[in-house]
């Protein structure tokens, strides 16, 4: 067998092979990207349904994306609803339902750590749950026009109903007793009367029977 310094081949380094790899990688995550992209333009030209900003989809990032559906909703949409309320006043109404005062959480290994650089009181404004919440227009400009000199913080809510509102003079109006928060309960009749109901159910079945409960109950009014 020939020795191998005598074939005139070029044996690649590990390094080499390393780089290789890495080119090939990249390579094809520009193709997945501009596969992603064409679908999603495909998509947004026949629903034309979808926002997009440039910034990476993260749970940390998602006051990012509150931010930028307010922006999106201002330059995109001339007229939200006419009356949010039974008032004749339909300016500067925030209302939702609002937790009570809230301390802020020290401990480390908690999802919702937050440390003293990045606030550095002991509790948090009053703000909104984000799963209902009612605003006029205006409130919205108002909040979107605040963040642009107010120092970015991740948790959504707090930033944008609690302490954007705070800063832009807002004032946040409860209105818990319109919301029902249901967790391995059975449904009551008084949950027909809620804007809003928020449940955690760990099966499928659960959720359906109470929505159809829900049901029942809104026909034989």
């Amino acid at each position: 067998m020939p020795d191998m310094e005598s074939l005139d081949v070029e044996i690649p380094s590990s390094h080499d092979n390393s780089e290789t790899k890495k080119k090939e990688l990249a390579a094809m995550k520009e193709r997945i990207y501009e596969d992603t992209m064409h679908k999603l333009e495909v998509e947004s030209q026949i629903f034309k349904d979808i926002v997009m900003g440039n910034f990476t989809d993260s749970y940390r990032n998602l006051t990012i994306k509150h931010l930028l559906a307010y922006h999106w909703l201002l330059k995109r949409i001339a007229r939200l609803v006419k009356q949010a309320t039974n008032t004749s006043d339909s300016r500067g109404i925030l209302i939702c339902d609002v937790p009570e005062k809230q301390r802020v959480i020290r401990a480390d290994h908690n999802k919702w750590f937050v440390s003293e650089q990045e606030y550095p009181f002991r509790f948090y404004p009053p703000w909104c749950k984000g799963y209902g919440v009612f605003m006029t227009r205006d409130v919205v400009r108002k909040l979107y026009t605040a963040s642009t000199d107010m120092r970015n913080f991740w948790i959504d809510d707090v930033y944008v109903t609690g302490i954007l509102a705070w800063r832009a003079g807002i004032k946040v109006r409860n209105f818990r007793h319109k919301y029902s928060t249901i967790t391995h309960r059975k449904f009551e009749p008084n949950d027909i009367h809620s804007m809003f109901v928020m449940t955690k159910f760990a099966k499928n079945r659960s959720h359906r029977a109470y929505w159809n409960a829900m049901v029942s109950a809104q026909e034989n009014l």
